[in-house]
C-alpha cells in the first residue's frame, strides 16, 4: 500500500506539470523580429535634408511673419517636415519589436509612431493569414503577410522592413495559423 500511495503521487505530479513542460517547449518557438537600421537611417538622411533645403532657399519669406498670410503654405510645410524629421531621428533610437510571434498569438506595433506599444492577437482572434505580394509604381514588389481577423478586420505586416527571414516568419505562422497559399486563395475567391 505505501508502493501504491508513492507511484499515484509521482503520477499526479507528472499530469500536473505536463503542461508546463509542454508550454515551456513551445515558447521556444517565438520570432522577434525589428525593423531595419538601414531604413531609419536612409529616412533620416531624407527627411532632414528637406528642412534645411527648405530653409536654405526661402529662409528670407518662410519665417516673415509680416507677409505671414501669403507664405502661409510654404510655412506648413517647413513645419511638417521639422516634425517628421523629429520624428525620424527619435524611430533610430527605438530598439522595440516591430514583431513578435509564438504560440499564443502575434504582437504587432500600433502604429508607425516611434515607441509604439505591441497590440496582441490571438490566434483564435485569427481567422487566416494571407502571403500577398504587392507591386509599387515603379515596378517595386514588396512582401507582405496579411492578417484576416475574425471581426472582418485586417492588418497588414510588411516583411520586407525586418529583420529576420521571411521563410522564418512564414514558417511559425503556419504552423500556429490557417495560413492560405495562392492556390488556396483562389479556392476561396471562386
Amino acid at each position: 500500500m505505501e508502493k501504491e500511495s508513492w507511484v499515484i503521487k509521482i503520477i499526479k505530479i507528472i499530469q500536473i506539470n505536463i503542461p508546463k513542460i509542454l508550454d515551456i517547449l513551445n515558447t521556444k518557438k517565438e520570432i522577434i523580429a525589428k525593423g531595419y537600421v538601414l531604413n531609419s537611417v536612409l529616412a533620416i538622411v531624407v527627411f532632414t535634408a528637406i528642412p534645411f533645403f527648405i530653409f536654405y532657399n526661402f529662409s528670407s519669406e518662410l519665417l516673415h511673419w509680416e507677409k505671414f498670410n501669403s507664405n502661409v503654405l510654404s510655412t506648413i510645410i517647413f513645419f511638417i517636415s521639422i516634425f517628421i524629421a523629429f520624428l525620424t531621428w527619435i524611430n533610430l533610437f527605438d530598439n522595440g519589436a516591430s514583431l513578435k510571434i509564438n504560440n499564443k498569438g502575434i504582437w504587432i506595433r500600433k502604429s508607425i509612431l516611434p515607441f509604439s506599444p505591441l497590440k496582441f492577437l490571438d490566434w483564435n482572434q485569427i481567422k487566416f493569414v494571407e502571403l500577398s505580394t504587392i507591386k509599387g509604381n515603379k515596378g517595386g514588389k514588396t512582401t507582405v503577410l496579411v492578417i484576416h481577423r475574425n471581426d472582418s478586420k485586417t492588418k497588414t505586416i510588411d516583411l520586407d522592413s525586418l529583420d529576420y527571414p521571411t521563410e522564418e516568419i512564414i514558417a511559425i505562422v503556419r504552423e500556429f495559423s490557417n495560413f492560405l497559399n495562392y492556390r488556396d486563395r483562389m479556392e476561396v475567391r471562386q
